[in-house]
């Protein structure tokens, strides 16, 4: 298994949340695992336009805390 950085801008800063997978992640698994850690670890806030997708996992890492994937790379 290798080690990948996935980073993440939040608040103007950048951030990287380490993993470990055997081929590098996609970017949906990337914002999915980024969300999965935001969930647990981020205040969340109520979304500006409540006539967004939601279901959609990385227009909710968006507008629920204010986090985008910036990029995949290997540790």
């Amino acid at each position: 298994m290798s080690k990948w950085a996935i980073t993440y801008s939040k608040d103007n800063n950048t951030e990287k949340l380490e993993v470990e997978a055997a081929d590098k992640p996609s970017l949906d698994d990337a914002v999915q695992r980024v969300l999965t850690y935001a969930d647990q670890n981020c205040e969340s806030k109520e979304p500006a336009d409540e006539s967004l997708d939601l279901s959609e996992p990385a227009v909710q890492l968006a507008e629920c805390y204010g986090i985008a994937v910036t990029g995949i790379s290997r540790l």
